[in-house]
């Protein structure tokens, strides 16, 4: 009997997690987030990515990305965090995954082209270059509305490293 209550139990157990899970991400969907849900304060969140910077200048990689990834965790609607995991795991040459939070980044900010500018390096170090390229178009467009000069320079650099023909250098005789 008492394992008829137990097997009775677990589908219930597991119908309230979903409904729970299911909860959550209506919340989270409508601009709630998990700082908010469990309490922690902006301000505890902005120590949180100050640290993660602070890794994540003085190389400390790894230790930057499980922080940033604890904040975005936290605030998912946060694309100054997006962009700070994509450039943690960009220096790590994990390109694939920056194209995440990169490209999330650049949905939260229609307006900020350097996401899409490292989501084209990343792209080229994949040697995606017809998506890089793509990438780069889509930035160009983005400096009519924000102009940056700096950003725009690069975006230069790296259309000529991929429509340029690379000649092998010649060996001395």
């Amino acid at each position: 009997m008492d394992q008829e209550a137990t097997s009775d139990a677990q589908p219930q157990a597991r119908l309230a997690s979903v409904e729970e899970a299911q909860a959550l991400l209506q919340l989270m969907g409508g601009g709630v987030t998990l700082a908010a849900l469990s309490g922690i304060t902006p301000r505890r969140l902005e120590a949180y990515y100050a640290l993660g910077y602070t890794c994540y200048r003085s190389g400390r990689y790894q230790d930057a990305e499980r922080i940033f990834s604890f904040v975005l965790l936290q605030n998912h609607l946060d694309a100054r965090t997006h962009k700070a995991l994509g450039m943690t795991l960009q220096m790590q040459r994990k390109h694939e995954q920056a194209l995440k939070p990169y490209g999330a980044a650049s949905l939260m900010d229609l307006t900020d082209p350097e996401p899409v500018v490292r989501m084209a390096e990343c792209l080229l170090a994949l040697a995606r270059l017809d998506e890089a390229l793509g990438a780069l178009d889509f930035a160009q467009g983005m400096f009519r509305r924000r102009p940056d000069a700096r950003l725009s320079q690069r975006v230069e650099a790296i259309r000529e490293l991929i429509t340029k023909p690379h000649t092998p250098a010649v060996a001395a005789a």
